[in-house]
């Protein structure tokens, strides 16, 4: 569908918007204008509104996705190796370059993979968050469509984090749920208010990338032990059965020839 519209569209600015994707003012505008300053590709990360309890357990997943392509790190990528598809932004002429969609149909997530495309043709590639202007809700149809998203997709994220970042976000994510085990070991207090540490920085990205609660910042363990049991399950279905199941279908995790 994708690439249908791109041929069908008049040379100049292309933009790919998700249907669920909500836009404030000009936020469009916007986003049009920051693509402006480099060109390539510009994708971005919208805010994510939830309504049901079940859906905050995506709170953590926006954080790490995020970091993933190091968006709002300290020393971002270069050269990220990936992308985000609910908003992207680009021309015509670069998308025609990178091979546009029909270079990555094998794909299942095709967002990174085209980026990838981008970054391998020499075209530049930035990734932001959309803040409260660009917005959606993610997995509206309950918890098992929740699980099969993201089991479809962190999987085969993880292989576009270079190794190093990958490493880091392990770590962090380790000493996260660790800090917990250190309170019989350290000294009186401290496993307690290093925990008090994670839960106040949880709260500062939830807050940045959702409208999750203290309560997910307090009870983030929970969210912690939730992303890495269904990220041992992507691995599996990914790598081993090499297949994932969305929407009713199964979508095999082989790269095409």
């Amino acid at each position: 569908a994708c690439h249908t519209g791109a041929r069908a569209a008049r040379p100049g600015v292309l933009v790919f918007l998700d249907a669920d994707v909500r836009l404030r003012d000009d936020a469009l505008d916007r986003a049009i204008t920051a693509w402006r300053e480099r060109r390539g590709l510009l994708t971005i990360w919208p805010y994510h509104r939830v309504e049901r309890p079940y859906e905050h357990l995506s709170a953590l997943f926006n954080v790490t996705t995020l970091m993933s392509v190091g968006c709002g790190s300290l020393l971002p990528p270069r050269r990220p190796r990936g992308g985000f598809g609910p908003l992207m932004v680009t021309s015509t002429e670069d998308y025609a370059a990178s091979g546009g969609h029909e270079a990555v149909h094998h794909s299942v997530i095709d967002d990174f993979a085209l980026a990838r495309r981008y970054r391998d043709e020499g075209l530049p590639v930035v990734n932001r968050g959309g803040g409260r202007e660009v917005s959606f809700r993610m997995y509206p149809g309950g918890f098992r469509q929740l699980v099969e998203g993201w089991t479809k997709n962190v999987g085969l994220g993880a292989q576009a984090v270079s190794p190093l970042r990958l490493l880091g976000i392990g770590v962090w994510m380790t000493c996260s749920i660790g800090c917990l085990t250190w309170v019989s070991g350290v000294p009186n207090g401290t496993g307690e208010y290093i925990y008090g540490l994670f839960a106040i920085q949880m709260l500062a990205w939830f807050k940045q990338v959702g409208s999750f609660s203290l309560l997910d910042a307090v009870l983030y363990p929970l969210h912690a032990v939730f992303f890495v049991l269904v990220f041992l399950r992507s691995l599996f279905q990914t790598f081993v059965l090499r297949r994932v199941v969305w929407r009713g279908r199964r979508l095999k995790t082989s790269a095409a020839p």
